[in-house]
């Protein structure tokens, strides 16, 4: 291969990475003439993405200098596998160095602790803020709202939530995801009242989770309602989504029928999903040659 400029050499290197192809981008690394931060942090990215954090580490530690990017790549990768002492563990190592957290870290490593519950790193996180004196965007305190609304941590979400000195609508659909996704049914239908007397617009994502709220709570006919008030109300046509929200309403409600006509009327194919949560609901209430 002819010799490049390091730029090149690094568009190459992430096609590679891209394209899942990591034995290509290895060897292709470790023929570059010159390697910078770019080409480090696009191979630890690669491996951690592959589920390889031992080779992710491996190339972390070799690398000469590094910035809050591979810090921010390495420990999301560990909290994404679920991978706690580790991600805890490197995190205080970055604070040891004297490396202190910006808005794409503390994002990116609370969203990796959102997917995979680690309250305890997230919360090492949130005490970290504070004690810098760091000043919270509106996108960091999401963060925050949805790391501890998903890892169940509802009164700390509610706290960070109501402290925020402005809210936009993803806000406000982190804490109504995180209420009727834990059971909270009536207290999301409440905060959702709420958001709207604030003048707050719900979007598509906003009526996943009332109506998510309405199956948690057996709100069955205000589920149907919120769900034609939807395009009615908002201009919001439904989606694939909405639709398997409302079989699963109807069907744990035993009205099968309804959840047929309306799977039979969907303006969208129904995907695996909608026809396996119809199956389910006839299974559970022992309908299925009837729905």
């Amino acid at each position: 291969m002819p010799d490049r400029d390091t730029v090149s050499w690094n568009t190459i290197l992430d096609g590679y990475v891209k394209g899942g192809e990591m034995n290509l981008a290895f060897e292709l690394f470790e023929k570059m003439p010159e390697r910078n931060i770019v080409s480090w942090s696009t191979m630890i990215w690669g491996y951690s993405k592959d589920g390889d954090m031992e080779m992710a580490k491996l190339l972390f530690d070799r690398m000469p200098a590094k910035s809050l990017v591979p810090w921010t790549i390495i420990i999301s990768g560990y909290a994404e596998k679920g991978m706690a002492k580790e991600a805890k563990r490197l995190y205080k190592q970055m604070e040891e160095v004297g490396l202190k957290p910006d808005d794409g870290t503390i994002i990116s490593i609370l969203a990796a602790c959102a997917e995979s519950g680690l309250l305890g790193l997230g919360t090492r996180v949130h005490a970290s803020i504070k004690r810098n004196g760091f000043k919270c965007s509106t996108n960091v305190s999401n963060a925050l709202v949805d790391m501890y609304a998903k890892c169940g941590s509802l009164d700390d979400a509610m706290s960070v939530f109501n402290g925020m000195t402005k809210k936009d609508v993803v806000s406000w659909n982190a804490m109504i995801h995180g209420l009727a996704m834990h059971s909270h049914g009536e207290q999301a239908l409440e905060l959702f009242s709420r958001m709207q007397g604030e003048g707050f617009e719900p979007d598509n994502y906003t009526f996943i989770g009332i109506l998510c709220a309405c199956t948690h709570a057996g709100f069955i006919d205000e589920g149907i309602r919120y769900f034609y008030s939807m395009e009615r109300d908002y201009g919001i046509l439904p989606q694939v989504e909405h639709y398997g929200c409302m079989i699963d309403l109807l069907g744990r409600g035993g009205r099968l029928k309804e959840a047929f006509r309306l799977v039979q009327n969907m303006p969208v194919e129904p995907n695996a999903i909608i026809w396996g949560t119809l199956l389910g609901a006839c299974r559970t209430h022992n309908a299925c040659g009837t729905c």
